[in-house]
């Protein structure tokens, strides 16, 4: 308890001597305090909001990637067919323009 007193004193001489020195009111001190105190709450909270947006954003781009990916791998297997198909004709069309030289 002698501790805590001693620490209370100790503050309350520091908070004078902060506000003589600053030519400030102990009003305008809590005041300003309090103001600052409620815009870093607001901005906390701000901060929280968009982190679980960007943590939603996150989460909903790989879902997308991973059905992208799928998508991806059966346009490529469709080309892939269709060269095989279209091939043959490919070299005749070579061959002609070869012969016409």
């Amino acid at each position: 308890m002698k501790e805590l007193l001693k620490f209370a004193g100790i503050s309350a001489g520091a908070l004078a001597v902060y506000l003589a020195a600053n030519r400030e009111t102990p009003t305008q001190f809590f005041n300003r305090t309090r103001n600052f105190v409620m815009i870093k709450a607001d901005q906390f909270q701000k901060f929280n909001r968009d982190q679980a947006r960007v943590k939603d954003a996150l989460n909903k781009l790989k879902t997308e990637l991973t059905t992208s990916q799928k998508t991806i791998r059966d346009v490529q297997t469709r080309i892939s067919e269709y060269t095989f198909e279209i091939q043959p004709h490919l070299d005749k069309i070579n061959a002609t323009i070869s012969k016409m030289k």
